[in-house]
C-alpha cells in the first residue's frame, strides 16, 4: 500500500474543491435590467427569451424590437455581442425602414450584409468570384492534370528545388 503524506492529501482535496467552485460559477451571467424595461415595452415573450439567453435574432425579431420601439443603438449593441452575421434582403431593410428603425440599425444591417453577401452593392468582388471560378474550371481542364501521360509543361511557372543543382 501507497502512503501519501497528510499535507499531499490535504493539497489534493483542496486543488478538487477549488476545482469543483471554478466549474460552477462559469454560468452566464446575472441578465441586464434592461430586460425588464423590454418586458414593460411588449416586446414578444419569444424575443425576450433568445435575448435573455444570448441567442442569435432572427429579422422577426428586429422587427419585433423596432415596432415596440426599442432604440437603435440598443438592438445593435445586442446583435454584435452575438457575433453573428445578420443577413437581412433588401426588402427586409425596407421592412424595418417602414416600422421606424433609426439610422444606426439600418447602416448596421447594411453594412453587415455587404459583408457577408454579395449583393448589387459590391458588384467588383462578384466579378472578381466568377472571374476566379471560370478560371478554376479552365486550369482543371487543362491536360496537365486531368491526363496522367501528359509531358508538356505545366500551365504555370516551376523552379526546381534548389537543392537539385
Amino acid at each position: 500500500m501507497i502512503k501519501f503524506p497528510p499535507l499531499f492529501a490535504a493539497a489534493v482535496v483542496v486543488f478538487f474543491v477549488l476545482a469543483g467552485c471554478a466549474t460552477t460559477s462559469s454560468q452566464m451571467p446575472p441578465p441586464p435590467p434592461y430586460l425588464a424595461q423590454l418586458e414593460k415595452m411588449g416586446v414578444a415573450p419569444a424575443t425576450l427569451d433568445r435575448i435573455a439567453n444570448a441567442r442569435v435574432l432572427g429579422f422577426e425579431d428586429v422587427l419585433e424590437l423596432v415596432r415596440r420601439g426599442v432604440p437603435g443603438d440598443r438592438i445593435v449593441a445586442y446583435l454584435r455581442s452575438t457575433r453573428a452575421p445578420y443577413n437581412f434582403t433588401q426588402p427586409q431593410i425596407n421592412a424595418l425602414v417602414r416600422a421606424g428603425a433609426d439610422s444606426t440599425l439600418v447602416n448596421f444591417v447594411g453594412r453587415d450584409a455587404g459583408d457577408f453577401l454579395i449583393d448589387a452593392q459590391n458588384e467588383n468582388q462578384q466579378a472578381r468570384l466568377l472571374r476566379d471560378a471560370r478560371f478554376r474550371r479552365e486550369l482543371w481542364q487543362d491536360p496537365y492534370f486531368t491526363d496522367p501521360t501528359y509531358a508538356g509543361a505545366p500551365p504555370f511557372d516551376y523552379v526546381w528545388p534548389a537543392l537539385w543543382y
